[in-house]
């Protein structure tokens, strides 16, 4: 509520600058109207933000600017309606005079109405750009911490992978897997080499390590086929409707535009990861699955 208190401190100080209403009529009273048109801002402001929160639009940053974008926009257009009211009824009763027609009537709300769409539209600006460089600080700490993660997880790989060359360890076979489809086709692999999935069209793409080589083979499938038949390996996790990558082959993740994406180790292919698998991802990340 705070940040709603603040566009209202906002909205009178343009009330101030411009003087609307016959405002300079009343002498030093205009400062008691402006303090008291800054309190039915507020009344009005709190009212849209029960409206919002019954309409399903909660406040969580942890939901993308995108999302906060399109909540202060249905902000703006239910409390801008309303605000223009409640301040055309104060004129109505407490600013109208004979040196000034304050009454309520169409043509008064529709002056009250373009002057509070402006300082909407100015607030809205303000709180956009606000919110952006926000949410853009914070999703970059996340990624670096992310990364982080990620880095202390290769390290700790390749000290096992030495240890289990130096010993001469023999591939386990609980690990290899047959992938095929509806043609003959198959892709023998040890499913922790399994970089990612790939639909493309009615084939889906398999991206793999053998011998320490990218290795890419097409299968006539369809990526939900394969995802149950790795329904036991919780590392295997879908991303994106046409993704599914291997939460252990990730080199590093990535931030453009507020989009996420994931890096695959080898490859370095950069993979999108849709907004409703966002959370799930980051969670495999932090607390990876065996």
């Amino acid at each position: 509520m705070k940040y709603r208190v603040i566009s209202v401190c906002i909205a009178v100080l343009a009330l101030a600058a411009f003087q609307p209403f016959g405002l300079p009529l009343f002498g030093w009273m205009r400062f008691v109207h402006l303090l008291a048109l800054g309190v039915v801002g507020v009344l009005s402001c709190a009212i849209t933000e029960v409206l919002i929160m019954l309409l399903g639009y909660g406040r969580s940053m942890d939901k993308g600017i995108k999302y906060l974008v399109r909540r202060n926009q249905l902000f703006a257009l239910v409390n801008t309606p309303l605000v223009t009211l409640c301040i055309c009824v104060y004129r109505h009763f407490l600013l109208n005079s004979t040196s000034f027609d304050n009454s309520l009537n169409w043509h008064n709300y529709l002056e009250t109405f373009i002057f509070m769409a402006f300082c909407s539209f100015v607030i809205g600006l303000y709180w956009k750009n606000k919110f952006r460089s926000k949410f853009l600080e914070k999703e970059l700490e996340e990624t670096l911490r992310l990364n982080s993660i990620l880095e202390e997880r290769q390290r700790l790989t390749e000290e096992r992978n030495r240890c289990e060359t130096a010993g001469a360890k023999k591939p386990n076979k609980e690990y290899l897997i047959t992938l095929g489809g509806t043609t003959k086709e198959t892709v023998a692999l040890d499913i922790r080499n399994l970089l990612y999935l790939e639909a493309l069209g009615n084939y889906v793409k398999v991206e793999y390590l053998q011998d320490g080589k990218v290795q890419t083979q097409m299968l006539r499938t369809t990526i939900k086929q394969l995802i149950d038949d790795l329904s036991n390996y919780p590392a295997i996790m879908r991303c994106h409707r046409a993704y599914v990558i291997n939460i252990n082959q990730m080199d590093h993740v990535d931030t453009h535009s507020a989009n996420f994406f994931v890096v695959v180790k080898h490859c370095l292919v950069s993979i999108p990861v849709s907004k409703s698998y966002l959370q799930q991802i980051k969670e495999a990340i932090k607390h990876p699955a065996a």
